[in-house]
């Protein structure tokens, strides 16, 4: 277990909480493997551009229906899809845990996002903003 602690907000406005080294694997599948950001990167780059599961498999990941957001995203088989502003989408998975709120994406070109907080669930949806945003900066370069 790494010796960084994460942190949680219970309302907007209140102070931050620290969250004591907790076993992810409390939350079942959820926490059933911890991974470096760069380990995320390669996993997600390699799967989106297709160098991990046969086509047809990839594809039937890719099938998406609307999530109901307001920005476009789509959901299919464990990956989530977002437009991108400027034209294009990325796939990725979002996550929290006790202290923590991961995003990790790429497109199918194999450029890939990761980031990590230690502060979630939790506060309001300002972070979470923040997250996409700065995946959304680092994707779209290049376009």
């Amino acid at each position: 277990m790494h010796d960084r602690r994460g942190n949680t907000v219970l309302t907007d406005g209140a102070p931050l909480l620290d969250i004591p080294a907790v076993n992810p694997s409390v939350g079942g599948a959820a926490g059933g493997i911890i991974s470096s950001g760069s380990d995320v990167d390669r996993f997600l780059g390699a799967l989106a551009g297709g160098e991990l599961l046969h086509p047809s498999q990839l594809k039937e990941m890719m099938k998406t229906v609307p999530t109901g957001s307001a920005d476009g995203r789509r959901y299919g088989l464990g990956l989530e899809s977002t437009p991108l502003p400027r034209g294009g989408r990325y796939w990725g998975h979002t996550g929290d845990f006790f202290g923590y709120e991961t995003t990790a994406d790429a497109r199918v070109d194999g450029r890939q996002a990761t980031v990590m907080v230690n502060l979630g669930p939790g506060s309001s949806d300002a972070r979470s903003d923040g997250l996409q945003a700065a995946v959304e900066t680092a994707l779209a370069r290049g376009r």
